[in-house]
């Protein structure tokens, strides 16, 4: 079992919840060796919650899939896995080929070439190493960190697609992110972690207080921080800081957020500043 911590406690009630709606398939999860030996072979650390979501199950395609969205970390293809791991890195490369700079790295060189060796480096040294979570969708490396946004990445188009781990969940496999209107992912009541609506840790249901749930925190029954109608940290129908209806630094949907939206901690500057 991998070390707990708040950070994998958090990616561990994600991936029970995410179970719990019957819309993600799960193998059994990573031990702790072999989330090891995916870090040694591929040269970074898993982020605190992304170990712990791993480590409680590893989501799988189910059968048919002709489009793998899940990174298999156990059995998957090298090649696979390599591909997605430097897909951030790559897609920026392939817009500065056509354009793109930005003035973090000085003045651009005047060769094709000498422009992509240096867009190369400073991403090497100033960019957060980005991990594949599902398809497009990202989450920063780095052990000893948790809470960082979800991105959804293509070259440098790049959205935050969930404030954390949880607010992603939500929005991509939430009861009612089939039918999402203006970007917004409403919850159901009864399943969030710590109050009455939908979201994994709780952040659906909008209100202050104590409600009850059967979140995948484990703690049945017993919902901890949210329900009602009122101010909320999250997902649903008051203010927050998480996705959904209210004020909030995370999307729900793929809506584009600015700098200034993206919850501590910060990725990255580069991927941050993507955002705007």
């Amino acid at each position: 079992m991998a070390e707990e911590n708040e950070g994998t406690r958090a990616g561990r009630a994600v991936a029970r919840w995410l179970a719990s709606t019957g819309r993600v398939t799960f193998a059994p999860g990573l031990t702790a060796a072999e989330l090891t030996a995916a870090e040694e072979r591929w040269g970074f650390t898993f982020a605190d919650d992304h170990r712990g979501f791993l480590s409680e199950g590893l989501a799988v395609d189910g059968e048919g899939t002709d489009r793998p969205r899940w990174p298999d970390w156990r059995h998957g293809d090298p090649a696979d896995l390599r591909r997605r791991l430097e897909q951030p890195v790559d897609g920026v490369l392939f817009d500065v080929r056509h354009g793109f700079w930005t003035s973090a790295w000085g003045e651009r060189p005047p060769s094709a070439g000498a422009a992509e060796a240096t867009a190369r480096r400073a991403l090497a040294s100033g960019a957060a190493k980005l991990v594949p979570v599902y398809g497009h969708r990202y989450l920063p490396a780095g052990r000893g960190t948790s809470g960082h946004p979800v991105l959804s990445v293509h070259q440098t188009d790049v959205i935050v697609y969930g404030g954390a781990l949880s607010d992603w969940a939500a929005a991509e496999f939430g009861p009612a992110a089939d039918d999402a209107v203006g970007g917004v992912r409403a919850g159901a009541g009864g399943a969030g972690a710590h109050g009455s609506g939908a979201v994994p840790d709780g952040r659906a249901g909008a209100g202050q207080g104590s409600g009850s749930g059967a979140g995948p925190d484990g703690a049945a029954g017993v919902g901890a921080d949210r329900s009602g109608a009122g101010q909320g940290s999250g997902a649903g129908a008051g203010q927050g800081s998480g996705a959904g209806a209210g004020r909030g630094s995370g999307t729900a949907g793929g809506r584009r957020s600015r700098p200034g939206d993206v919850p501590p901690p910060v990725t990255a500057a580069f991927w941050r500043d993507l955002t705007g």
